[in-house]
């Protein structure tokens, strides 16, 4: 593990140390920086902070190891306690979200169905919100387990998501908008797929035509087109079709 641990820590102070050097950053830019770095830590945003820029990296790793459906970001707000249901997530009566039908296929690489695979679903409120993290609001709503059935079919009703702004006021939008960029995400639900045997595969779906599609704060793969989901109706209610392929635990890209 030292041998590891050594070779991480001296690839990423080699390129930060070329990064200062590139940039021929002064000596008060840099105390800035740590200062900046401090408070935000002081803050609690650092883990935040650390995501926004670099969970990409982490996620284009574990990708280029397995084939398979490409996993996106995980995000802050997965919590490992939600419920199963059968067949619909529990939703909050006061808000009058529009409806959406998630249904897909759960297949490995050869095309054969994943049976009793575990799809973990999750997803903000419509105002943006998440259960178990803001406002008191109980973990059993707007999350949910399904497992997949025979033939790896899988279908859940819930409401439409929106778009929301990761915490704006702190230092981590501050450092945003001073890049020219700004804090918003694009409504879409997340998906957690297990199953044993399995790589697990950690996604976002998006909704075709939404604001900031294309345009993530976070740096995500909606702009890629894999995980935007073609606008589809049905009797007045959106279908999010999201098939997902899972590569074996064993197997690994060359």
């Amino acid at each position: 593990m030292s041998d590891r641990v050594k070779e991480v820590v001296e690839a990423i102070v080699g390129g930060v140390r070329g990064a200062l050097a590139d940039t021929r950053v002064t000596a008060d830019e840099y105390r800035a920086a740590i200062g900046y770095l401090q408070e935000t830590a002081q803050n609690g945003e650092l883990p935040l902070m650390i995501d926004v820029f670099f969970n990409i990296a982490i996620v284009e790793n574990e990708n280029s190891m397995h084939a398979g459906t490409q996993s996106d970001l995980q995000g802050p707000y997965y919590l490992p306690d939600a419920p199963f249901v059968d067949g619909e997530i529990k939703t909050m009566d006061e808000f009058e979200g529009k409806p959406v039908l998630v249904r897909g296929t759960v297949t490995d690489t050869d095309g054969q169905p994943v049976a009793d695979a575990v799809l973990d679903i999750w997803q903000s409120t419509p105002d943006g919100k998440y259960s178990g993290i803001h406002d008191d609001i109980p973990v059993d709503y707007y999350r949910g387990k399904v497992r997949t059935a025979e033939d790896g079919s899988y279908t859940v009703r819930t409401t439409e998501p929106v778009p929301y702004q990761i915490p704006a006021q702190g230092k981590t939008g501050a450092l945003l908008r001073a890049m020219g960029s700004h804090t918003w995400r694009p409504a879409h639900i997340h998906f957690k797929v297990n199953k044993e045997g399995y790589h697990p595969i950690t996604l976002q779906a998006y909704f075709e035509g939404g604001d900031y599609v294309g345009d993530d704060c976070c740096s995500g793969k909606c702009n890629q087109g894999q995980n935007v989901i073609p606008e589809k109706y049905e009797d007045d209610v959106r279908i999010m079709e999201v098939d997902i392929v899972m590569d074996s635990a064993s197997a690994q890209a060359a």
